[in-house]
Order: structure tokens, then sequence, then C-alpha cells
């Protein structure tokens, strides 16, 4: 894995996070901060061929996720797309569905908002 930074972002910025695989960069995820604090993100994989969700409230961490807890995405147009939103009202956006979390700018500590499993870098597009 590497990060290169060549300055520090600024709001609405995307953010590129790559592994290099087969002496090429390959991109696996993006972010962007909006300008009301809202999060965006999404996978960089050339088509999804499959999506889960599972939603846990944590108390404190350590948070486990089991894999056979999460939920598929039965919607195959909500896979075209890998991006999710956390909206700073509270609203998630990801998989074609609408889901409640904290409103971000009530949080005062470090919060996790979501995991990521990723697959094999193969399954990334390259660079282009």
């Amino acid at each position: 894995m590497g990060l290169v930074v060549k300055e520090t972002p600024k709001v609405g910025d995307r953010i590129r996070v790559a592994m290099l695989y087969e002496r090429l960069w390959r991109p696996l995820i993006w972010f962007r901060v909006g300008r009301d604090g809202s999060i965006y993100m999404g996978m960089l994989l050339r088509e999804p061929t499959i999506g889960k969700t599972v939603s846990k409230v944590v108390p404190q961490p350590p948070v486990t996720i089991i894999y056979d807890e999460a939920r598929p995405i039965a919607n195959q147009e909500a896979l075209k797309s890998s991006r999710v939103s956390f909206k700073a009202s509270g609203e998630i956006h990801m998989g074609g569905k609408v889901l409640r979390g904290p409103r971000l700018e009530t949080l005062s500590i470090q919060t996790l908002l979501c995991l990521f499993l990723f697959v094999h870098p193969s399954r990334y597009r390259p660079p282009r």
C-alpha cells in the first residue's frame, strides 16, 4: 500500500488510495469531504458483482462484524455504483438505501462510520 500526499487536501478535493500491483498503481477507494461536512466515498472496482450491508450500534470499540451477518443488496441497479455518502444530517446513502446514522456535526470523538472489505487488486480497474 502506498500513500503520496503532495499537499494538504482542501474541502471538495477527491483523495484516492492506491496499491501497487503488477507494476501498476491500482486505485482502491476514493474519499471527498463536502462543504457542509458530508463525507463521500466509493470503491473503484470495474463492476461490483455483489454488495452487502450490515448495521450495528457499537457502544465502544472494538467492533466485530461476521461476514455472514451482512445482507446482500438485492437491487442490481444499486450495485452499478459503489458510492456511499455520509450526510452531515446523519443520512447514509448506500446501495440504493437511505439509512440513519449520527449527525456528523454532533460527533466530538473519533467514530467508526464504516468498514470496507477489499477484493484482490486484479479486480480493480487499472489507472487511466
